[in-house]
């Protein structure tokens, strides 16, 4: 009975342990009271990023959501600023660790620089009032106002602009006005058209693809020289390529000689080693013994002399 009234210890879930490491890791960030969103910045070169981390309902078998609250242009993320580019998202797993994870979107913001992007302006929605129509009963006069001082008209103040927060992207200008077109009349400007030399000679006129050309040019004959110069290096490469292809033909032959050289020493090893040889000295004693015992049996049984019995003795 005393055992069914002991309190269990209480557990604490994978997803609190993950949570606590992460405020104990980044105690900067604000969560609500559920503990399921988090906000956090991060400082870059260019400017300070705002960071939402939401725990869906299924954390943390789920991955967790990470989106940017600061409209830029970064490769981890995608057009609704939702981060879709990170290994250790896409590999995330119950056992991941969700501070390293997140530590490994902010290494990767303040490595490779995100370009801001600039906020557009709200408009306010156009609306329109239909005009009330003119009552038909004549009204009766409005009794005169007393005079009111209004105050001076003055202008607005001027609102300085917001500062960057960040190098911010412009499309380069493209002029597509062309003057010389305005002395042209319908007939000058058909007969351009429908014509490839007047095209061509107006375009080489107008000097703006002049630059263009220059740099194609120079473009083209720095390839050519890259690529004549590489030919002029391809027999070097080939004698190259047959003096490897010899060098390794040398390698396989004394390869295969290095390999019968190790089994002839095996064999050798194998016939005259200390274990082969310990083994044919005491079979050559057991021999001697075997032989010495004949010699003296034949001695005792009075088949042979002593002094045969001696030199046989002596030979063993």
């Amino acid at each position: 009975r005393i055992a069914m009234f002991r309190r269990r210890k209480q557990t604490t879930s994978g997803r609190d342990k993950l949570v606590e490491e992460f405020i104990k890791a980044y105690p900067v960030a604000k969560s609500n009271a559920s503990r399921t969103v988090f906000d956090f910045p991060v400082s870059t070169s260019t400017g300070v990023v705002a960071l939402q981390m939401t725990l869906p309902v299924g954390f943390p078998q789920s991955r967790p959501i990470v989106v940017s609250r600061t409209q830029i242009r970064h490769h981890l993320f995608d057009t609704t600023m939702r981060v879709v580019g990170s290994a250790s998202l896409q590999t995330w797993t119950e056992h991941s660790s969700l501070s390293k994870t997140v530590e490994s979107i902010i290494t990767d913001l303040q490595r490779n620089v995100p370009i801001f992007l600039r906020p557009m302006p709200a408009r306010s929605p156009i609306t329109y009032v239909t005009p009330t129509p003119p009552s038909p009963v004549a009204q009766p006069p409005r009794p005169p106002r007393s005079p009111v001082a209004r105050p001076m008209n003055r202008p607005p103040p001027q609102r300085k602009p917001a500062p960057s927060v960040g190098p911010v992207w412009t499309p380069p200008h493209i002029d597509t006005k062309f003057d010389i077109l305005d002395s042209f009349n319908t007939e000058e400007l058909k007969k351009v058209v429908e014509s490839e030399e007047h095209v061509t000679g107006l375009i080489d006129s107008l000097g703006c693809f002049a630059e263009g050309d220059k740099k194609k040019k120079e473009l083209y004959e720095s390839v050519t020289k890259l690529t004549d110069s590489n030919l002029g290096e391809k027999p070097k490469f080939e004698e190259l390529q047959r003096t490897i292809a010899d060098l390794r033909k040398e390698e396989f032959k004394t390869r295969s000689t290095l390999q019968q050289l190790l089994e002839t020493q095996r064999d050798i090893l194998k016939k005259f080693g200390g274990p082969a040889l310990r083994k044919q000295l005491m079979e050559a004693i057991t021999k001697a013994d075997e032989k010495s015992e004949d010699v003296l049996q034949q001695f005792v049984d009075e088949e042979s002399e002593i002094d045969a019995f001696i030199k046989d003795y002596k030979n063993i």
